[in-house]
């Protein structure tokens, strides 16, 4: 069931990106066009059982000219992967991935040639700019902007892989002095793997924001030698609507760096995990226990 803008279930796992929480009264971004990636090497990106690639380009030069049109396209509950290859530029549309789309590959760019964005004054809180509720997506190369949004993306399935993306939200009309949460996770029983992990991230801003609060009794969030500016709230955390119930959440932080990542200060209930936990956590393997990343080696 679609519970709306929150962060859902899932083992996220980010890699070597940016996270960029932003207040401001206006946004501008500049970036390069890159098209030096030719016919060939997005052929390349079929060879694994694939059932083709899709090509999304704002000019019209390829198959569509919006990513979620190329969703749409793709028939439900396909068995093959499907490439989608978004071009450069911003594409301003939500995007939401349906329980029965599985096995697609959204892959842009890079994270400074290809954006997607969507700006809701209204209600903000309850629309996200990227939403996936199937299994089998990895999104790739692409930053997704949420403008005046709280919260960043939704994700509610439980087999979901980003790489080198940029997750941001530029708030331009909530006013100085809110305080955001990078994350909500919501793990619902002790026995699932799920939970979200940072791994050698990169957290910066001009605003406040805790490093999360749970969505269900059972979060998991770890942040993982990540870089940490003065913007993350001292105690770190928050329990929401669970406090009294702190020992079911797990909420971890290691070998981070930068002003933030001071945990003199946090909560009392953050869980210090030894290093062999945060090393298999932190793993691709964790999140590919039944072999469904293995069929994509060269992403």
């Amino acid at each position: 069931m679609y519970l709306g803008w929150y962060l859902l279930t899932f083992f996220f796992f980010l890699t070597s990106v940016k996270i960029v929480l932003v207040h401001a009264n206006h946004n501008h971004h500049h970036h390069h066009h890159h098209e030096q990636r030719n016919n060939k090497q997005i052929a390349n990106k079929t060879s694994h059982s694939s059932s083709g690639t899709i090509i999304v380009d704002l000019s019209g030069n390829g198959d569509f000219s919006t990513i979620q049109s190329a969703i749409d396209s793709i028939s439900s509950d396909n068995k093959n992967w499907v490439y989608i290859y978004v071009k450069a530029g911003t594409y301003r549309e939500k995007v939401k991935i349906s329980f029965d789309k599985p096995f697609i590959v959204l892959e842009g760019e890079g994270q400074k040639n290809t954006f997607v964005e969507w700006d809701d004054h209204d209600s903000s809180a309850e629309s996200p700019t990227f939403t996936t509720m199937a299994d089998n997506v990895v999104v790739k190369s692409i930053s997704f902007r949420t403008l005046c949004g709280m919260n960043k993306e939704d994700i509610t399935s439980s087999l979901v892989q980003f790489k080198d993306c940029t997750i941001s939200a530029i708030d331009a009309n909530l006013g100085p002095g809110i305080i955001g949460f990078i994350t909500a996770q919501g793990r619902t029983d002790p026995n699932d793997s799920n939970g979200f992990v940072f791994k050698q991230c990169n957290i910066i801003g001009n605003g406040t924001t805790y490093l999360g609060r749970p969505w269900r009794g059972y979060a998991r969030v770890i942040f993982y030698n990540t870089k940490m500016s003065n913007i993350i709230q001292p105690l770190g955390w928050q329990p929401w609507g669970f406090a009294g119930q702190e020992d079911h959440i797990t909420f971890a932080e290691y070998g981070n760096s930068g002003p933030g990542s001071d945990t003199s200060k946090r909560v009392s209930w953050l869980k210090n995990l030894d290093s062999s936990t945060v090393s298999k956590m932190a793993s691709t393997s964790f999140i590919g226990t039944d072999g469904w990343l293995k069929t994509l080696t060269q992403l």
